[in-house]
């Protein structure tokens, strides 16, 4: 694997942690934000499909 790349996929999981944070708190604080976490994970799911493939 290449440096590049694991970078990408080191990135690309932490904003997913920053993700699954801000959706178990926007839960846990019963606001409306859990769309904007859930939002996210979807890009970081298609980023990390898009720089493995």
């Amino acid at each position: 694997m290449e440096k590049r790349t694991l970078a990408k996929n080191l990135a690309l999981l932490g904003l997913a942690f920053v993700a699954l944070l801000h959706t178990g708190l926007s839960l846990y604080f019963d606001t409306d934000l859990m769309v904007v976490g859930v939002a996210i994970l979807i890009v970081v799911v298609v980023g990390l499909l898009l720089v493995n493939l």
